[in-house]
């Protein structure tokens, strides 16, 4: 297995090679001095070779193991087992990768989303999916449930239903109500009214079928229109807060503030009960509405309508000034006058808190 060593392997680095050395010099006699240096050395040099050879061996083994290729060798296999199990009934596309897997259990997670639901109720989720009107959902299911209820053993045994549906084909191209039931009358008069009654049935099913499919492309489009108009707003919305450079007279905005307003307006936080996103400002505002409201109002009022905060630069020079009087009050050498005379000793000069 991958990152495992191979225990037949003898790893002569568990050995301390010096001692070795030195047991081996020890044992060879003094007079082939010359000679032991040379086999020593070749047998020193030889187990250091090996064990390169041998590290080597098992990081190409490890690597060979690890490689992506080995890997994606795993999962045409897999896929045929699961295809076996059940799984991916419907799949043409062969699985190679790991990504290819992963988009199989999504489409299989997908075919299976409404298996467990009646052919009606798949039916009005794709209705909601694709933004068709309950009002037109259900008279679509009622339209088609009764003519669907209409059997044959129906229609040879009413008359008066027979009647209804040779009547609404008429209207349905183009007829009055009148020329309408006089043609019913003929066909009764020549006995074709049931003949002539199931073909009118089936052309009301196709009439209701065509009708509601093009419902269900009208909401379509006007999905696709809302996104557009609500992506163009989006647009315009980062436009009008970038190209701002004084929100109010005599305040600049540097880039950050922009990017920071922007990012308040268009990040989602939560969902009203009805599944409306809210933004933070339109959060609090549903938290706390009549701190919001008042707050609103007021501010309203202190910018002059949105327009400036000079009453603020006011206020805040006040406190300023406040402040100054405080500092220059509470300074002794100001009060005493100091020595303010700058050239002639003689001169006064009255102190700050005078004038």
């Amino acid at each position: 297995m991958a990152g495992e060593q191979n225990l037949d392997i003898l790893d002569m680095s568990l050995f301390d090679t010096a001692q070795l050395d030195t047991e081996i010099q020890e044992v060879i006699p003094e007079e082939e001095e010359n000679y032991s240096d040379i086999v020593v050395d070749g047998v020193s040099q030889e187990r250091v070779d090996d064990q390169e050879g041998e590290k080597k061996d098992l990081e190409a083994k490890e690597e060979d193991s690890n490689s992506p290729a080995d890997s994606d060798d795993v999962f045409p296999p897999l896929a045929e087992f699961l295809k076996e199990q059940g799984f991916f009934s419907t799949l043409d596309k062969e699985i190679k990768t790991a990504e290819d897997l992963a988009e199989a259990f999504k489409a299989e997670i997908k075919k299976n989303e409404f298996a467990g639901l009646t052919e009606v109720q798949k039916d009005y989720l794709k209705a909601l999916e694709n933004g068709v009107p309950d009002e037109v959902f259900n008279q679509h299911l009622q339209n088609s449930g009764l003519l669907n209820n209409i059997t044959d053993e129906v229609l040879e045994n009413d008359v008066e239903i027979c009647k209804q549906l040779i009547i609404q084909e008429a209207i349905l191209k183009g007829n009055s109500r009148e020329r309408a039931e006089r043609m019913y009358q003929r066909s009764y008069d020549v006995g074709d009214s049931i003949e002539d009654a199931k073909e009118a049935k089936a052309f009301l099913l196709t009439k209701d079928a065509e009708q509601y499919q093009q419902s269900i492309e009208e909401a379509e489009q006007a999905k696709i229109n809302q996104q557009k108009a609500a992506d163009k707003q989006l647009k315009d919305l980062e436009k009008s807060v970038k190209e701002q450079d004084n929100v109010f007279e005599g305040f600049k905005v540097n880039d950050g503030l922009k990017d920071k307003v922007y990012e308040t307006m268009t990040k989602v936080v939560d969902y009203t009960p009805e599944g409306l996103p809210l933004n933070k400002l339109m959060k609090h505002r549903v938290d706390n509405p009549i701190d919001f409201e008042t707050k609103l109002y007021y501010l309203y009022e202190l910018t002059n309508g949105f327009k400036d905060i000079n009453k603020f630069n006011v206020k805040s020079t006040t406190v300023a000034a406040k402040k100054l009087r405080e500092a220059i009050a509470g300074n002794t050498f100001i009060k005493s006058g100091g020595d303010t005379n700058y050239g002639d000793p003689n001169e006064y000069s009255t102190p700050i808190v005078d004038v």
